[in-house]
């Protein structure tokens, strides 16, 4: 795949997701408008059905003077009549007032009003945040000024639907029962009412919380001048030649990773605040000294130029938009629409961030080649993805043989006892890209591209097999002991991960295995609550039961036929309710899942994926099964390759459950990490 291809489905990707967060930003404003639109033309069908049946009732007047009243009825505008009415009818218009109708036509259309601005508010700040998307495309200046008007933007929107949102659903919940059944249920308006307001409340706390800036690096230290006197050399020597100023502070961690950002860094030692360089121990100890420079180098390169400007302004805004819609997404169904409004302003400026950093990381490239050479910049990306999947392999060796440290083997060592000359990896080489804790790197073959460096499969598989000095035993040859701590850190982890291969690889035929299994993932059993499966079967039947009396009481035979429709669903609902959670047993063990509404267990050997979905305070496990595997449940089972699991009616809280099932699915996960890693090595 070519990467003008690859950009094109990427853009293709973020116009799907910019376009359903945009329609569901709208689909509850929308729902509303449609609904108050249409209120007044029902009540004003409600109340010419009312005045036939008067006149038909009357029985002192001829069958023809019905049938004109009828007539003249029929063609009556009774919404228009509230507000002018020739003299004539000015009898019929006092009754009005007086019988409270023309007082609920004004309601709704103040309710038609309210839905009116909503839409036409969010739909004028939406267009705003498109043009402001639009023009973010100038510059990376143009980008962080439209982006962080496009953020008050998107949050005055927000707090503007919260607010109005509840409300109005609560004023058409009222609207609609009085239409419905001519009555209203004060403990449904009760609580939308209350539910809104603490929804409104937790929403607005959100949105106007100060998010910290910052973030963590576990196992990780800071390096002064005196620990690393020759590092600070080399680096304070590139920020000179590269017309930048140099870092303030330098962190050196067990992640896989180079970076720099202005953003405050928790590590072991403590927090930096400024300009931080970010050093991977593990790759330091892998890398030559004149690879790991060009790396320094593009890295010192987002500090130049308007780079400065994103790392400093334009990423610690994106991080906390991010942080907003995490927390709102907890917030309740009130938070629902206000999530939506600030996906579309998210995925709208994504498209554009994307775009200027993949021109950045080019820029940080040539920067990198300034300092060294553009063929040892492109010769560091090559072995830096070599060094990054042959650290990845040798650690899964390392977990699963509990012996070898894998900070200690050269990377030519685990290429050369691991990699094949037709292992796929070779050819998929260049199609991958970088990880980054804040920002997006292009493929390695774009960026070899940009700085008109060619490397084959065979010249990087070369590469890999050269044994180098690294750039550890330049700068730190006499000074092992500032990691120890680090490193004993590490090899705590690595015993950890040992521990649990031996779990993942327990084999559950053998008594031993079983043992093992059962002592690390004993059997737990969840029973139903008694509230939460009786609560929905009864609000169903009462639902039912209102559009029974609406059926009762309407004389049209369409509508009648709809409210038979319903009901059947509603009662088809309930009784799916009672057949799948009638006395709920969930049952978790090492092996996989029991639930008593299923038709059979389902073993974790079964299942591709799991995820996760949040309903309001509930959580929902959605399981995605393998080729060839049908649904455990009792309705249609030989029919999905999915299926879901609510956890809200279950004894216990719904996290803790979703938590235990994950913990116990990874086992048979990892296992299968460690089976394709055996595989690719030939093991």
């Amino acid at each position: 795949m070519t990467d003008a291809l690859a950009q094109l489905n990427v853009a293709s990707r973020q116009r799907k997701l910019l376009g359903l967060a945009l329609l569901k930003s709208l689909a509850v404003p929308l729902i509303l408008l449609a609904f108050f639109f249409a209120a007044p033309r029902w009540w004003n069908a409600r109340v010419r059905d009312s005045i036939i049946a008067e006149v038909n009732a009357i029985t002192t007047i001829t069958a023809a003077d019905k049938a004109a009243r009828i007539r003249a009825v029929t063609e009556m505008n009774f919404q228009r009549l509230c507000k002018s009415y020739p003299p004539y009818l000015e009898h019929l218009h006092q009754g009005l007032v007086n019988s409270g109708v023309c007082g609920h036509f004004r309601r709704l259309e103040w309710g038609l009003l309210g839905a009116a601005v909503l839409v036409a508010t969010l739909v004028s700040g939406l267009f705003v945040l498109l043009l402001l998307n639009r023009w973010a495309k100038a510059s990376v200046t143009a980008l962080i000024a439209n982006y962080r008007w496009g953020w008050r933007i998107a949050m005055a929107l927000a707090l503007f639907n919260v607010v109005l949102v509840v409300p109005l659903l609560a004023f058409a919940s009222f609207e609609f029962t009085v239409l419905l059944a001519d009555r209203f249920f004060p403990k449904l308006l009760l609580v939308l009412l209350i539910g809104g307001a603490v929804a409104v409340w937790a929403c607005a706390r959100i949105l106007l919380t100060k998010v910290p800036l910052e973030f963590g690096e576990i196992m990780a230290r800071e390096l002064t001048t005196a620990d690393a006197p020759e590092l600070w050399r080399d680096v304070n020597d590139a920020a000179a030649r590269l017309n930048t100023a140099p870092p303030t502070h330098i962190i050196v961690g067990m992640q896989l990773n180079f970076y720099v950002t202005e953003l405050a860094v928790h590590h072991s030692g403590g927090k930096t605040e400024g300009k931080t360089l970010f050093l991977s121990y593990p790759l330091l100890k892998q890398l030559p000294e004149q690879e790991v420079l060009a790396i320094i180098g593009h890295e010192l390169g987002h500090f130049i130029g308007e780079d400065t400007a994103l790392s400093r302004l334009f990423y610690p805004l994106r991080l906390k938009v991010g942080a907003v819609m995490n927390a709102l997404a907890g917030a309740g169904w009130a938070g629902w629409p206000a999530l939506q409004l600030l996906h579309s302003f998210a995925w709208g400026f994504e498209g554009v961030a994307t775009d200027h950093s993949r021109k950045r990381e080019f820029l940080a490239d040539r920067k990198g080649a300034e300092l060294t050479t553009a063929r040892s910049q492109a010769s560091a990306l090559v072995r830096l993805h070599i060094v990054l999947e042959s650290f990845n392999r040798g650690l899964v060796q390392a977990a699963a043989s509990g012996t070898a440290n894998p900070f200690d083997v050269p990377c030519a060592n685990i290429v050369a006892g691991n990699f094949t000359a037709q292992d796929a990896f070779w050819s998929d080489l260049f199609q991958k890209s970088q990880p980054h804790p804040l920002d997006s790197h292009p493929p390695l073959h774009a960026r070899l591209a940009a700085l008109s460096e060619s490397i084959d499969a065979e010249q990087a598989c070369s590469l890999a097999h050269e044994k180098v000095l690294s750039a550890f035993d330049v700068w730190f040859s006499d000074r092992e002991n500032l990691f120890a701590s680090l490193v004993s850190e590490a090899k705590q982890a690595l015993h950890a991960h040992h521990e649990h291969a031996k779990l993942t690889e327990a084999d559950s035929s053998t008594p031993e295995g079983r043992e093992l299994l059962e002592q690390a993932f004993p059997q737990r059993i969840w029973h139903g609550r008694a509230v939460s499966f009786w609560l929905p079967i009864i609000l169903l039947v009462l639902l039912a039961a209102g559009f029974g009396a609406a059926f009762v009481f309407t004389p049209d035979t369409t509508a009648r036929a709809v409210f038979v429709a319903i009901i059947g669903a509603l009662m088809a609902l309930a009784g799916w309710h009672w057949l799948v959670h009638r006395n709920a047993k969930l049952i978790l063990s090492s092996t996989g899942l029991a639930y008593s509404g299923w038709a059979r267990p389902l073993p974790f050997q079964e299942i591709a994926q799991i995820s996760v979905r949040r309903q309001y305070s509930n959580i929902i496990l959605d399981f995605r099964l393998k080729p060839g595997f049908v649904s455990p449940g009792k309705l249609l089972p030989y029919r999905f390759q999915h299926t879901a699991l609510s956890m809200a009616h279950l004894n216990d809280k719904p996290l803790v459950i979703a938590d235990a099932v994950f913990s116990y699915f990874q086992r048979r996960q990892i296992y299968n990490d460690l089976a394709q890693h055996k595989r690719e090595a030939g093991l």
